[in-house]
């Protein structure tokens, strides 16, 4: 039998880059080049003798033989992932895996989680950060929570919340209040944005285009890390940023940031619990999940995370 298997990292390299139709997108999962990733999947096309992809300029698609074989090898590639997460689960059980982006980890999913540990302190929680799309893998996790429209592949879904988006700052930046501002002051002010935005994620020009399409230039742009970052930018006073629900709740509850007027945009996207489909679910995994939903909209008892607290104001 083994003289009919292709090579493994073949398959793998195949699996990935048939599931993003992009090399590039299918590399930086393995944590290796695109053409790392060519070299194998013509090392399969030839070991087959048969044609997976047509090629137009930069963009893929699936032959037909292609799509056939993707479905078996995605298949017999997902089984093999449940059955070593049940072997794995049976040393660790009880231990429940959460994948989310450092933004809600840090500014809404862990503060609830210390508060479910006081009246429930036998549950174990891991949480495994993840910054886009391409980061996203529900193989070595329970569930996810994650930000887009609802659509994964093989994955069951639960709504949390509508995308909500408005600009923030720090309270008394520039001695303003809340009804201070104007659509055009804030453009012309010192925006804070994250660098690594993925493709479906609003940005200030999309805010401009929504409050103020009339305006002309624009002020400085702060360009940081990650979407921590631009929250921590924000609380320091340095800035305004655009603030994403549910990441903000705590925060304007709090008054640690404020509202720069009342200027969102809001789309039909929004953050969703994820789980993979065809894979038992355990006890705990089904009560955090039910009880994160439950969480929705409840202000948590941690104002100001640790992580920004001390932090230098401008």
């Amino acid at each position: 039998m083994r003289r009919d298997l292709p090579p493994l990292t073949a398959l793998i390299a195949f699996e990935a880059a048939a599931r993003h139709l992009n090399f590039t997108r299918a590399a930086s999962e393995l944590n290796v080049t695109q053409p790392a990733i060519s070299h194998q999947i013509h090392t399969l096309e030839t070991d087959l003798g048969a044609r997976l992809f047509d090629r137009n300029g930069r963009r893929v698609s699936l032959t037909e033989i292609g799509q056939t074989y993707f479905n078996v090898v995605s298949g017999s590639l997902g089984e093999i992932a449940d059955v070593t997460r049940s072997i794995r689960h049976i040393e660790d059980s009880g231990l429940v895996t959460i994948a989310a982006s450092p933004g809600l980890s840090a500014f809404w999913l862990l503060p609830r989680l210390e508060m479910l540990r006081e009246e429930k302190t036998d549950l174990r929680v891991r949480i495994v950060t993840i910054d886009a799309d391409r980061d996203l893998s529900l193989d070595a996790v329970d569930f996810a929570i994650h930000f887009g429209p609802g659509t994964w592949p093989s994955a069951r879904c639960w709504r949390m919340m509508y995308e909500e988006v408005t600009p923030v700052c720090a309270p008394g930046y520039r001695n303003g209040t809340a009804a201070d501002w104007t659509p055009e002051a804030i453009w012309a002010d010192a925006l804070i944005q994250g660098d690594e935005a993925e493709p479906e994620w609003f940005t200030w020009d999309d805010w401009r285009l929504r409050w103020c399409p009339e305006t002309e230039g624009a002020g400085p742009r702060q360009a940081v890390a990650n979407y921590s970052v631009v929250l921590m930018q924000a609380i320091a006073g340095r800035g305004i940023a655009l603030g994403w629900k549910p990441m903000l709740d705590d925060l304007l509850a709090a008054g640690t940031l404020i509202k720069a007027g009342d200027f969102p945009l809001t789309s039909d996207r929004g953050y969703f619990i994820i789980e993979a489909l065809g894979r038992p679910i355990r006890d705990e995994v089904k009560f955090l999940r039910e009880w994160l939903l439950g969480q929705v909209g409840a202000l948590s008892p941690v104002a100001v995370p640790d992580m920004i607290a001390g932090l230098p104001q401008a």
